[in-house]
């Protein structure tokens, strides 16, 4: 069986040492007119009440996939996504809950989407590029002698390209209930729009090997009027 985001031939098993995958999925085409699909270089995760595979990748489509491999939605980040989503509870208020995911791309924001039909929830700008994987606090209720039960994530946090440590406030009193927008506790200084925006064309034009060394760092940085360590690459 396979599920197909592209056009492709079947891999079969041969390139996996002669082990045949259940299926396999094919991202977008390659931009100009390139062969193959775009890279993923995001870990994928996987929904365990849901069964759903989610990854980001190069061409800044967050996909979902379901448990068959065939596709489910695909959400547009505005920048390639190098990072892991982390699938999350949260409340809705009035004791309500949904399922969502958080994801960091290269727009430079920390964005929060709805898991099972792809809607944006809420975006939040932060400097985080895309490389550092959200993270929720697992909180669980014990009814009884029954088995844990996963309730809402009260806290998210993520890595960020200026060397620290972002934190939200994920519990629903928090949020504006207009924007949905979480309160940021650490608060963040953001790159110039100019200088954002030539990293992001370096990186259109580096897609094989997206990591600079230390002196494209360093020419990057001078280019950008930016410091080494703020090179969001």
């Amino acid at each position: 069986q396979r599920g197909d985001g592209g056009d492709g031939d079947d891999d079969g098993g041969a390139a996996y040492g002669g082990f045949a995958p259940a299926w396999v999925f094919h991202t977008s085409a390659r931009r100009g007119n390139e062969p193959g699909c775009e890279p993923i270089f995001s870990s994928p995760t996987l929904d365990a009440s849901s069964g759903t595979v989610s990854f980001g990748c190069m061409d800044g489509l967050l996909y979902a996939v379901a448990p068959e491999g065939t596709p489910l939605w695909t959400f547009d980040a505005a920048g390639p996504i190098f990072s892991a989503p982390c699938a999350f509870t949260a409340a809705l208020g009035a004791g309500e809950l949904e399922r969502r995911l958080l994801i960091t791309s290269q727009s430079g924001r920390v964005l929060c989407v709805e898991a099972a039909h792809g809607a944006l929830r809420w975006a939040q700008p932060a400097e985080v590029h895309g490389h550092s994987s959200p993270a929720v606090d697992t909180a669980c209720a014990q009814h009884g002698g029954a088995a844990a039960e996963e309730v809402a994530a009260r806290v998210a946090v993520v890595g960020g390209v200026d060397g620290r440590l972002h934190a939200f406030d994920m519990d629903p009193e928090a949020i504006s209930a207009g924007k949905r927008m979480p309160v940021p506790v650490v608060k963040r200084t953001l790159l110039p729009a100019a200088a954002k925006e030539q990293l992001l064309r370096w990186f259109d034009a580096h897609r094989d090997s997206p990591f600079p060394t230390d002196e494209q760092k360093a020419q990057l940085a001078l280019a950008c009027g930016i410091t080494k360590e703020q090179v969001a690459v």
